[in-house]
């Protein structure tokens, strides 16, 4: 299927190649298949918009195309996807795409002659990229590896990762940015509307919530611009897109994990990254004699380091603070930009309950974390009411009271027993769920329950903990954290702490609880155990095949055992909307006021996922 892109008239010519477009533009001749964005490129425009200005053969654009199928049926897609890009039923080209000379007649749609066809000593396909069978509704399936079959045999075929639009560029931002930062959107060096940074997203001023940056913009009355990296700036005129560049082009190459496989031509080999984004390539696919030896730009990035330029010296950058001779991202790095003092229900010093703290140097604001409560206190907090009179940090383990102590003792202890056998009644219950179901259950095979801390954990207990992450992933989606991308599923389970002077949650307080048959984990929770007072279980899980048949039930009453025994008062977890019955009716779990939770908390933090309720249960007083 031929597409043309056009501004005011046609300037250049394609043919639809799987999900790609084939160019003929003069330095392609037919012999790239390259995406839409590119195409646009190869057109001469920068207007970011190809589905606007792509147009087909039956005078429809590529936008057309989307508009009709967002109001389709579902059941007749198929057919509004097929009256859009090929109304007609007879034959529309007569001439060859690449030299307008004449097309043997055939039945089917074709775009090339003999003379310009690359394969043209072999039958034409129906089914090839050159070729689009009249009587289907599917579009061509790509065959990117059949173009490039002519080049050289020593680059051989890959499969790997190539990078199209390289997303994660802009939201590097938030590595850097501490909540509280300020940040401004401006148009023609006018202040539009302001907030500051939260959560790796925006506080909008005005309409007092946390929003994206495209959200943000769109608050400014500029939504239509859809570029909120380049008009948002912090406080001292550095545009959300300049810092972002100079965050990526201070980053290792294997940080920003680059393509394995060529931009250009979709093969392996002897590639070479791009300076600034993860997109590689073969020297001789973008006209270099050999790997550069100074930095270099893909195109799209070229582009975008001209317009960090433009932003850094524009009349939005002086107006938003930006001062000659100043380094202002230097600035940043160090945080002396503006940083707003952010109103939070949680958290702070438990016992003053201010958030104020100074980490460059020891004095009576320094903030101090118990190791196993994770509350916050300041030094002059705990000198003044709890007579605590640290001199320095302490090092190694430091606990509040002896309460943590204890707690943190009895679960060491717990840990080093390893796998407990579990009683006749936990038995009990899991024979009488497989015989409800008509199964029989393996009474050869041992059921055990364990605790793991990945922050100790022996050979042994690494391994259940690796075991448990597929077991948690079969019924949760990876848990992506938004200024990393990496997936805090294996760190909450791991307990791992962020590495060294990078932002990030610090999970070395969480617990595993597994219940295994055999040598398999069949059931896995995370437990914190927050003092004396609130223990929580962020997530838990069953084998799919697994479930129903107790055995997390079980699993549950090793854990509320284990609770009463520390003498534990409260019991906490975030339930999904769809899981909330079950929790409240099966598991004796409730609703908890917002005020009555804080105060249960007493300083102290929740995991928090997004959509989740708060649900709450006393835990029982050991029997005496």
């Amino acid at each position: 299927m031929n597409v043309v892109c056009k501004l005011q008239k046609p300037v250049l010519k394609g043919v639809i190649a799987g999900c790609n477009i084939r160019c003929f533009c003069v330095k392609c001749d037919g012999s790239k298949a390259i995406t839409t964005y590119f195409f646009e490129l190869h057109a001469g425009s920068s207007k970011k918009h190809p589905a606007e200005y792509i147009y087909l053969a039956n005078g429809n654009s590529l936008r057309d195309v989307l508009r009709a199928c967002e109001s389709s049926p579902l059941d007749s897609l198929d057919k509004t996807i097929q009256s859009c890009i090929d109304p007609m039923l007879t034959r529309t080209r007569t001439n060859c795409l690449n030299c307008n000379g004449e097309l043997p007649s055939q039945t089917e749609e074709q775009f090339l002659c003999h003379q310009c066809c690359p394969e043209s000593n072999q039958p034409q396909d129906p089914t090839s990229p050159l070729a689009c069978s009249k009587s289907s509704s599917r579009l061509t399936p790509s065959s990117k590896e059949s173009l490039l079959k002519r080049m050289s045999a020593s680059k051989g075929a890959s499969t790997g990762k190539v990078t199209t639009k390289d997303t994660g560029l802009h939201k590097l931002v938030f590595k850097v940015l501490l909540d509280g930062t300020e940040v401004t959107y401006y148009v023609d060096g006018q202040k539009i509307i302001d907030g500051y940074i939260k959560d790796q997203r925006i506080y909008c001023n005005h309409c007092n919530k946390v929003v994206s940056p495209s959200a943000f913009e769109a608050h400014a009355g500029e939504g239509s611009r859809r570029k909120p990296y380049d008009n948002i700036y912090t406080s001292n005129g550095v545009s959300l897109h300049e810092l972002s560049m100079r965050i990526s082009k201070d980053m290792q190459l294997s940080e920003r994990e680059t393509d394995d496989l060529c931009r250009e031509c979709g093969l392996g080999g002897d590639i070479f990254p791009c300076k600034m984004c993860p997109r590689s390539f073969h020297p001789a696919c973008v006209g270099l004699p050999g790997v550069p030896s100074e930095e270099w730009f893909c195109d799209n990035c070229t582009i975008l380091v001209q317009k960090e330029k433009a932003l850094a010296a524009n009349k939005n950058a002086k107006a938003a603070g930006r001062q000659a001779g100043v380094d202002s991202i230097e600035q940043i790095l160090k945080r002396a930009i503006r940083i707003v003092p952010i109103c939070d229900d949680l958290g702070g010093c438990a016992l003053c309950k201010k958030k104020d703290f100074n980490n460059s140097v020891f004095d009576e604001r320094t903030v101090i974390l118990c190791d196993q409560c994770e509350k916050e206190y300041h030094v002059g907090c705990l000198r003044s009411e709890w007579q605590v009179d640290l001199k320095e940090l302490p090092e190694g383990e430091w606990f509040c009271c002896d309460s943590c102590s204890e707690i943190r003792s009895s679960l060491d202890k717990m840990i080093s027993e390893g796998a407990q056998p579990l009683s006749e009644s936990d038995l009990d219950i899991i024979r009488k769920k497989h015989e409800s179901k008509g199964l029989i259950m393996d009474t050869d095979t041992e059921i055990r329950w364990q605790l793991v801390a990945g922050r100790s954990a022996t050979a042994d207990g690494n391994s259940l903990l690796s075991s448990a992450v597929p077991v948690i992933h079969q019924s949760f989606d990876p848990i992506i954290e938004a200024h990393t991308g990496r997936d805090l599923i294996p760190e909450m389970v791991h307990g791992r702490r962020p590495k060294e002077g990078m932002p990030g949650q610090d999970y070395s307080g969480m617990y595993c609880a597994v219940l295994t048959v055999g040598s398999n984990v069949v059931s896995a929770a995370l437990l914190r155990v927050m003092g004396g007072d609130v223990a929580e279980l962020p997530l838990v899980a069953t084998s799919m095949d697994l479930q129903g048949l107790g055995y997390f039930q079980v699993l549950f009453s090793c854990i509320e055992r284990l609770l009463v025994s520390l003498k534990v008062k409260h019991f906490m977890l975030p339930a999904a909307h769809e899981a909330e019955a079950i929790w409240m009716k099966k598991f004796g779990f409730s609703k908890i006021p917002q005020d009555q939770m804080e105060a249960y908390l007493n300083g102290g933090h929740l995991t928090v996922f997004h959509g989740t309720l708060n649900l709450y249960k006393a835990v029982p007083l050991p029997e005496s």
